[in-house]
């Protein structure tokens, strides 16, 4: 249903307006980077999976929250990757591009902001029980 509305949206653009050739050019320069940056997100992904799955039965539910995370970052390194492609092709796709560029900055966006609320709570939380973790940690020293 989105796909239609883009579509909708891209065939309003009035002729006269087009995408200027530099822009293109820096565009198609950039694609190596696209590329490169997507390649190692996908292999750094694919190696996190492969090492979390050795903690699956130690510890499941951080695996799980690890394939989660790696898996996010597989998904968004594809996406750069297809904007590389859009790119380096003969006719340049803008509406592929620009569906896979708001989609990559969401996600980002989305993961920033979920990094930063739990960056926050564990803050909190560990500034609110230090003396307990403090003393938790005295009694297990000495206990050694």
């Amino acid at each position: 249903m989105s796909d239609s509305i883009e579509e909708q949206e891209l065939q309003e653009i009035p002729q006269g307006q087009r995408i200027n050739q530099s822009v293109i050019e820096k565009l198609e320069k950039s694609s190596i980077w696209l590329k490169l940056v997507g390649i190692l997100g996908v292999l750094f992904g694919v190696i996190g999976i492969l090492i979390s799955l050795f903690a699956l039965f130690a510890l499941p539910v951080q695996t799980i929250i690890n394939i989660l995370s790696f898996g996010i970052l597989i998904y968004v390194s594809t996406l750069l990757l297809n904007m590389s492609i859009n790119v380096k092709s003969d006719s340049f796709d803008i509406a592929n591009f620009a569906k896979n560029f708001v989609t990559y900055w969401k996600i980002i966006g989305i993961v920033t902001a979920i990094g930063i609320a739990l960056t926050v709570l564990s803050f909190l939380y560990f500034a609110t029980n230090a003396p307990e973790i403090m003393t938790s940690i005295e009694e297990l020293q000495q206990g050694q």
